[in-house]
């Protein structure tokens, strides 16, 4: 970590909590200063720093500092020829990170299909604890940018500490959803149902109640993307049934169709399968450790991973 790399973790935790309406000068009290962590191995920051992301979230109007654990770690990732240091600072990213198999981090098969080669500018919709972000910026490397999205303000601290202890200064770590358009129905909201209060209803954004920061779509994709993951929890119906150009934004894609939520929604995942054009992909999907090409008429179900690689006629046209 360098002063650099430290400065950059602060403005993106301010960007965050202004969100929340939080004093600037209060979070500028929960950063110790440089001095007083440079050189510290990456262990003995992740648990120093914890400590500031505790207080920040007691500073919410609900507080979550509780959720920050005690007793903090590091997990090394080795996915050759990079390595990943994967801070371990609450329950989910213990449970979700702290022992999985490599099959889990499903960026490995999006490397060996293809999809990220000579990959130098990634949209990452739905960030959770930055680990693809973090492998989609050593891909990218120092003359590529990651600019990823994430709404829960705890995923937040766990990404932007995760980026601190990697070294990682290619990423724009944006602390917000993807928007699907300017119809208020169509803004996240957990009055439509998803709550803590009743997480069986489906709650699809961690520790968040209230409606979430939204970046539409149309403000956010001004650049054309080598690569685009779209991970969010089954929203991934709003914005591309509003913005079925989406398929024109990146030249390889992974999109998750989370057929649960959906359902849940009383939404039918054949809306959003009907507009993609089929014609322009390879599309396979990768569930249960298996990779299966799929067509328009390919029955789905459960949480599908589809794995998009553009045709190369479709790149000549």
């Amino acid at each position: 970590m360098d002063a650099r790399s430290y400065s950059r973790y602060q403005h993106t935790l301010k960007m965050a909590y202004r969100q929340q309406l939080i004093l600037e000068t209060d979070i500028s009290k929960s950063f110790p200063p440089y001095f007083s962590i440079a050189g510290i191995s990456p262990h003995s920051l992740v648990a120093e720093l914890a400590k500031g992301s505790r207080d920040r979230l007691n500073m919410l109007k609900q507080p979550k500092g509780h959720l920050i654990s005690e007793d903090t770690s590091v997990r090394t990732l080795s996915c050759p020829p990079y390595e990943i240091l994967i801070p371990i600072i609450n329950q989910q990213g213990s449970e979700w990170y702290g022992a999985s198999p490599p099959s889990n981090f499903d960026f490995l098969v999006e490397s060996q299909l293809g999809l990220l080669d000579g990959a130098k500018v990634i949209y990452d919709f739905g960030t959770h604890h930055g680990v693809w972000s973090m492998y989609y910026a050593l891909v990218a490397g120092a003359g590529g940018r990651v600019v990823c999205f994430e709404p829960s303000i705890i995923n937040v601290e766990v990404s932007a500490l995760l980026f601190l202890i990697n070294g990682a200064n290619n990423i724009v770590n944006i602390g917000a959803a993807i928007g699907a358009g300017p119809d208020p129905a169509a803004r996240y909201s957990y009055a439509a149902g998803f709550s803590e209060a009743a997480p069986s209803s489906g709650m699809l954004v961690d520790f968040v109640s209230g409606d979430l920061p939204v970046v539409d779509l149309r403000d956010a994709a001004w650049e054309h993307a080598d690569f685009l993951k779209m991970d969010i929890e089954g929203f991934e119906y709003d914005v591309i049934t509003r913005n079925p150009w989406i398929f024109d934004l990146a030249t390889n894609m992974h999109i998750e169709v989370h057929i649960p939520h959906l359902i849940h929604r009383g939404l039918n995942y054949h809306d959003i399968i009907d507009l993609i054009p089929f014609d322009q992909f390879t599309i396979l999907n990768y569930q249960n450790a298996k990779l299966v090409e799929i067509q328009p008429t390919t029955p789905l179900s459960g949480f599908c991973s589809l794995m998009m690689k553009r045709r190369q006629t479709a790149l000549t046209a």
